[in-house]
């Protein structure tokens, strides 16, 4: 515990100090014959002490020591590249790295080893390193140490620099708060490589609609060559551009159009043409998915018996373009207009509106539960005053749920139509 004083201590201090010392004195020699105020003589001159003491402003420090041990990463390269430089083989990286950690470890120093390629990934040992990534995101291995830097004292990064995937490591270093260093691996001029960096692609689009994407290639080392960049579907080329590379780190893109007519999801595919002395093919293509969607949907509207619900249905679905609404009600002597065109023709959305007002024969379900399971079509059921318990336990089936007993009771609203609701047609 370490004690210092705010105030200085001044010549006033030291009058004031010697008065009181001089004053409780005096007192002391004026009552020694009075035993019975010397405990009182003796609390007020302790009161005085403490009081000058406090007058200095003391502060009192407590100092106490946490230690925490820290972590450091080795993040070696794990790329096809590290490998194929004619100066140092793979081998002797291995050798002399594990010197390095084995150096380390007398020291009491046990780092932890990762490779990276394409994400970091934990290694067991140096010997299971064994490059043969497809390409080299130094990104995500200082993305790595930020997410985990509050445990690490610093990291170590084993690579020959040929960045070719993810981004740009130069700004990602600004957030990192631990110490970094760099072994440089392999030769000053960098191999030769092309590699699909990146593919900006819609996820979802709409049936009918063209699609842009655009396609970012990364060239490395002396690739100053034309190549060949192709979109396929499946085994379907799509496109074909001839781009002019120039090599040492430089992108160049390459942009498609086309228009998708195959609903659901689409799996697509760019592939680049390889060029002379490239060490690493297999980053040379790269799939993307498209999800393509229906340009209109159809919906078909089923009413049991007019209600307050048909028209503000009718009204709100006409809202949307892209809905084809057919709309059938059931007369007297059967539908307007006929059933039949409904059975026929696929639709991606049933609504029930107040139906059935009748329970529906054992024949009609099983037509209706064949329709919605061929075509996969939603269902949406709109109760009205005119279903029946009856009439509700022969659709019910069909939403996979079952009747209960009724366990509350209420009483019936009474409903009217307004001239302006009568003047509206269904």
């Amino acid at each position: 515990m370490d004690v210092s004083l705010l105030k200085p201590v001044d010549a006033w201090f030291w009058v004031f100090s010697i008065s009181v010392l001089v004053a409780i004195l005096v007192t002391y020699l004026s009552i020694r014959n009075h035993p019975e105020l010397r405990w009182l003589l003796i609390l007020r001159g302790t009161t005085l002490i403490i009081a000058l003491f406090l007058l200095l402003q003391p502060r009192f420090t407590w100092t106490e020591t946490k230690t925490t041990e820290l972590d450091w990463n080795f993040y070696v390269d794990n790329s096809v590249s590290i490998g194929y430089h004619p100066a140092l083989s793979l081998q002797t990286i291995k050798s002399e790295l594990s010197q390095l950690i084995f150096n380390l470890n007398k020291q009491d120093v046990a780092p932890y080893l990762y490779s990276f390629s394409e994400s970091v990934s934990a290694l067991e040992n140096v010997q299971s390193w064994e490059g043969k990534g497809s390409s080299t995101d130094l990104g995500s291995v200082i993305s790595h140490i930020v997410s985990n830097q509050e445990k690490l004292a610093g990291a170590t990064i084993i690579t020959d620099g040929q960045i070719n995937h993810g981004l740009d490591p130069a700004r990602l270093i600004l957030k990192v708060e631990v110490p970094v260093y760099t072994l440089g691996i392999g030769e000053t001029t960098p191999l030769v490589d092309l590699s699909i960096q990146s593919i900006d692609a819609p996820t979802v689009v709409i049936k009918g609609e063209d699609v842009k994407i655009n396609v970012t290639i990364n060239s490395t080392g002396d690739a100053q060559d034309k190549v060949n960049v192709i979109l396929y579907r499946g085994r379907k080329m799509l496109g074909s551009k001839y781009l002019q590379i120039e090599g040492y780190g430089s992108r160049t893109q390459a942009r498609f159009m086309f228009t998708p007519s195959n609903l659901g999801e689409n799996e697509y595919r760019v592939k680049v043409s390889t060029v002379s002395q490239e060490i690493n093919i297999d980053n040379n293509q790269q799939k993307f998915f498209i999800t393509v969607l229906k340009d209109r949907y159809k919906v078909a509207l089923i009413t049991g018996s007019p209600s307050f619900n048909t028209s503000i249905i009718k009204r709100y679905i006409r809202n949307y373009p892209r809905v084809e609404l057919d709309h059938f009600v059931r007369r007297k002597n059967g539908y307007l207009p006929a059933m039949k065109s409904f059975w026929f023709k696929p639709y991606q959305l049933i609504i029930f509106d107040n139906y059935p007002i009748k329970g529906l024969s054992s024949k009609i379900q099983r037509i209706f539960s064949k329709k919605i399971g061929a075509e996969k079509s939603s269902l949406l059921w709109l109760l009205g005053s005119n279903v029946t318990e009856e009439s509700a336990r022969s659709i019910i089936p069909f939403f996979h749920l079952r009747m209960k007993d009724q366990i509350q009771s209420s009483e019936k609203t009474l409903w009217y139509m307004t001239t302006e609701a009568l003047s509206r047609s269904i």
